[in-house]
């Protein structure tokens, strides 16, 4: 009778023994799962995910007030952002502005005739590139509205952000 329940006794041993190593193995699993979480979380923190001065652009515009905040605030990025100094830049603004604005007033930008691109026999017109800012004209190319985008749409507004768009960080 003790032999019998001696192997018992090893039997019921042997099983807890597996239990605790099945419950270690869903524990390691666990723990592991929740390490590599923690570890994903770490690195999605950045310090800039955007720069705060490109999220103020929809409430300030991206040329008037947005311009002189970002001057004041982040001398290098408005360097960057426009390849210049700020003094070249309000220079500019005052030699060129009144005449491009007299020009858009008048309808008299002046745009070279339309002319063929390479490998096309058909004569293709010159456009400029604006967002909201500016009245729709026949020579302006203005993105879509951003909601609810037929592919072609996301398409054709990519690339008009890509025609506009100055190389944002080291100077090549």
């Amino acid at each position: 009778m003790a032999a019998p329940r001696r192997l018992r006794m090893a039997l019921l041993e042997h099983e807890l023994a597996q239990a605790r190593f099945q419950y270690n193995l869903v524990l390691a699993a666990i723990l592991e799962a929740a390490e590599r979480e923690r570890q994903r979380a770490r690195r999605r923190e950045r310090r800039w995910w955007v720069r705060e001065w490109i999220l103020r652009r929809p409430l300030f515009g991206q040329y008037e007030t947005l311009m002189k905040e970002l001057e004041a605030e982040h001398a290098v990025d408005f360097k960057a952002f426009l390849r210049m100094e700020p003094q070249m830049y309000y220079e500019l603004l005052n030699r060129v502005g009144p005449r491009i604005t007299k020009s858009l007033r008048e309808g008299t930008i002046g745009l070279p005739q339309p002319d063929s691109l390479p490998n096309d026999d058909r004569d293709t017109p010159y456009y400029m590139v604006g967002d909201d800012a500016f009245p729709i004209r026949q020579y302006m190319l203005m993105p879509y509205p951003h909601r609810h985008l037929a592919r072609d749409e996301r398409i054709f507004n990519y690339r008009c952000s890509r025609a506009g768009v100055p190389y944002i960080g080291q100077p090549p």
